[in-house]
């Protein structure tokens, strides 16, 4: 239980803390509000990327294991399924 807390209290503690320092060097908030937005577009991107590329290797995979040796060639698929 105190895991799921802990992972979901996370991300709210981690802003304050590393808007403290730059605010007290003298950052504006409006600087600020774009640093958070570059890093989580920044984290989205690569997330999806990553995300798509597994997809693909997932699918090509399950259609080798599932189909073998029925692929099309250059195309990653069936050429019948019966």
């Amino acid at each position: 239980m105190m895991t799921l807390v802990n992972s979901l209290l996370s991300p709210a503690w981690r802003p304050t803390r590393s808007t403290s320092l730059p605010s007290a060097v003298g950052l504006k908030r409006r600087h600020l509000t774009q640093m958070f937005l570059f890093e989580g577009t920044t984290y989205t991107l690569a997330a999806s990327a990553i995300g798509v590329l597994a997809g693909v290797l997932v699918g090509r995979l399950m259609i080798t294991v599932l189909f073998p040796g029925r692929l099309v060639a250059g195309r990653s698929l069936p050429a019948r399924l019966t």
